[in-house]
């Protein structure tokens, strides 16, 4: 495992909203939550209840829009002692599915993260925030090699925007034969 980045203080102006009504309506098509997590399951992504974070799950045309909370049966402490809860931001990753494959159809090879370009956070996280996602534009450097790049805006239940993850690049697993 190799990891290079580089962390600074920005004064940034105010960040926005991310208007969840309007994608809502472009992301009409829902996926079963529970689907999705047996297919991460298939492949061999077992994830926990702690990891088990996208509540809905809503495609449309080359975007998703993930609801995501924290599992109830964790402590107050357990979801207050992070700014950015680990479990929210994995969530955050996962809701890509919904862009890279069919949620609802199982495959053998999963999409694993490959870099990051940069993240943008601007606010704590709440235990309970929208996930908008989207193929990063044509204008961005490509890596190739089967790698997929996405951009993804989190926000809170009143559209301000919290947090931004740019350049996310995925690639998928090499199927192994038994």
């Amino acid at each position: 495992v190799y990891a290079q980045g580089k962390a600074q203080y920005l004064t940034i102006q105010d960040p926005g909203t991310m208007d969840i009504g309007a994608i809502r309506q472009r992301c009409s098509k829902s996926v079963d939550v529970t689907s999705l997590y047996s297919s991460f399951s298939a492949m061999g992504l077992d994830y926990g209840l702690a990891f088990r974070t996208i509540r809905t799950l809503m495609t449309g045309h080359n975007e998703v829009l993930a609801q995501l909370r924290l599992d109830e049966s964790m402590s107050t402490h357990d979801k207050e002692s992070y700014g950015i809860h680990p479990s929210l931001v994995e969530g955050a990753l996962q809701t890509i599915a919904g862009l890279v494959a069919d949620p609802n159809v199982a495959s053998s090879s999963p999409y694993v993260p490959f870099a990051v370009e940069r993240v943008h956070i601007r606010h704590k996280l709440p235990a309970n925030i929208w996930v908008h996602a989207r193929p990063a534009t044509k204008g961005d450097k490509g890596r190739g090699g089967g790698v997929k790049r996405f951009n993804l805006l989190l926000a809170d239940a009143n559209s301000r925007l919290l947090a931004e993850i740019n350049g996310f690049s995925v690639r998928m697993l090499p199927a192994i034969d038994d």
